[in-house]
């Protein structure tokens, strides 16, 4: 055999294995970061058995991936922030309750700030005012939409164009925006609060917001959406899944005074049932 013909067999082969190698490495990274077809579909059918119906389309996905966050918090000191941001000065009075504070000023101003992020807050002296713009306000123009929106996003100090989806209605002087807080493009489960703002003044705020910004983050090993929904059939969890996906959910860890963002499931059944389920350790919220 001649030296040309065994080197001309020795690239062949040697394309070959580069080949394979290549198809190993292929199906390894799909198989890890990927829920196969195979895989959702049979995970589909057992699910189907406890009365939990998801179709093999929304488990088929590539795996999903969020950092756990961190920002320092301290509960007095957050609320009395969050108080001072909201009348624009310090409270003079502060009320500790089981479930929050209620902060309130000489000049008759109260806000009720709870532990779990909620917030009730009506400027007193135009409380009669506020309550007449509630019940008559109307969707205002585009024009006015973005001039509303990057007042708020200024008052609380959030990055431009993080309310660019939100809704801005308004009646006179007053304009109420309804904020569905994110953060790294990810919802945070069940925290939607309604700002009021008379020009450049917040004098409404009803609902769940949190003000800190997270400072560090880590990486995260997340469940894939399979696991997840196996969980929810552990817990007798029943009916039609009509959407799952990714968000954040807020935990205090007050020995380290810090919150942490942690990522989880949003399922939501139909009907409207919803769950919300840690990514990490399946602990449902």
């Amino acid at each position: 055999m001649s030296w040309k013909t065994v080197k001309n067999f020795l690239i062949v082969l040697l394309t070959a294995v580069n080949f394979l190698l290549f198809f190993f490495a292929y199906n390894y990274f799909k198989n890890s970061q990927y829920t196969s077809e195979d895989t959702a579909n049979e995970a589909s059918q057992i699910l189907a058995q406890s009365n939990i119906s998801i179709s093999p389309e929304q488990l088929a996905v590539k795996h999903d991936s969020a950092e756990i966050l961190r920002c320092e918090y301290n509960r007095e000191d957050y609320l009395e922030f969050v108080s001072a941001l909201l009348f624009g000065k310090e409270a003079d009075n502060i009320y500790l309750l089981p479930d929050g504070i209620r902060a309130e000023t000489l000049s008759g101003e109260s806000a009720l700030l709870g532990f779990d992020m909620a917030i009730d807050f009506k400027n007193a002296v135009l409380k009669t005012e506020i309550d007449n713009a509630i019940q008559n306000q109307v969707p205002i123009s585009d024009e006015n939409s973005k001039a509303v929106r990057t007042s708020l996003e200024k008052q609380l100090a959030l990055a431009t164009g993080a309310l660019d989806n939100a809704k801005c209605e308004g009646y006179g002087e007053y304009f109420f925006i309804t904020v569905n807080q994110c953060e790294n493009d990810l919802p945070i489960y069940d925290m939607t609060c309604v700002f009021g703002l008379k020009g450049d003044k917040v004098v409404y705020a009803n609902g769940k917001h949190f003000f800190a910004v997270p400072s560090e983050s880590e990486s995260a090993q997340l469940l894939s959406r399979v696991n997840i929904m196996f969980s929810e059939k552990q817990r007798g969890e029943e009916g039609k899944v009509s959407d799952i996906s990714l968000c954040y959910t807020l935990y205090e860890d007050p020995h380290n005074n810090r919150m942490l963002y942690i990522p989880a499931y949003k399922i939501t059944y139909a009907g409207g049932k919803v769950s919300a389920v840690n990514a990490i350790s399946k602990e449902k919220y």
